[in-house]
């Protein structure tokens, strides 16, 4: 009953044998500190559970506590816990790197055909749609079949990474 209730209720589960150990240290934890007046070590558990203190350990992992972010920090400041959460989705890095490749692709473009440059365009979504062009979509913007557009894109991209490759090689020399 117990097992369902947890697995029910549980926000992480928990294979059932981790689960019932954290529920043995958990009341050894209580046991001890009612009996010793203080936190219990990790040794102090594992001797008094009969097991090595490198699993001890392990154990201690995965217990867990759950709060909210919204939760207010103990400091007396209007801060919350998720005010403190670095914000790993933003980096300027990653932003300046997309830029410059965005601008050497559109260089690259200036060089090719007209009729190459569209397809290009309309087939890597530079115009931001929410969604890109399709062979078929592109055929009838551009009054030719698909296929046509297809082998349009294929010259189109063994052009730019010709002049890629042309330019690295100057770079190098």
């Amino acid at each position: 009953m117990l097992r369902y209730i947890n697995n029910r209720c549980a926000m992480i589960t928990l294979p059932h044998r981790k689960d019932e150990m954290i529920r043995r240290v958990e009341a050894a934890q209580a046991y001890l500190f009612q009996q010793t007046g203080h936190e219990a070590t990790s040794a102090e558990l594992a001797l008094y559970l009969g097991v090595p203190e490198e699993q001890m350990r392990r154990v201690m992992v995965y217990s867990y506590s759950i709060s909210s972010l919204d939760t207010d920090c103990s400091d007396g400041s209007m801060m919350t816990v998720g005010d403190l959460l670095a914000d790993t989705t933003f980096s300027p890095e990653t932003i300046l790197m997309t830029e410059e490749k965005k601008r050497i692709i559109r260089l690259l473009m200036t060089n090719l055909p007209e009729n190459e440059q569209k397809v290009i365009w309309y087939r890597f979504n530079f115009d931001n749609e929410v969604h890109t062009k399709t062979l078929r979509e592109i055929s009838d913007l551009l009054g030719v079949s698909a296929e046509t557009v297809r082998q349009t894109e294929l010259r189109a991209l063994r052009h730019m990474r010709a002049a890629m490759e042309q330019d690295e090689e100057a770079l190098t020399a």
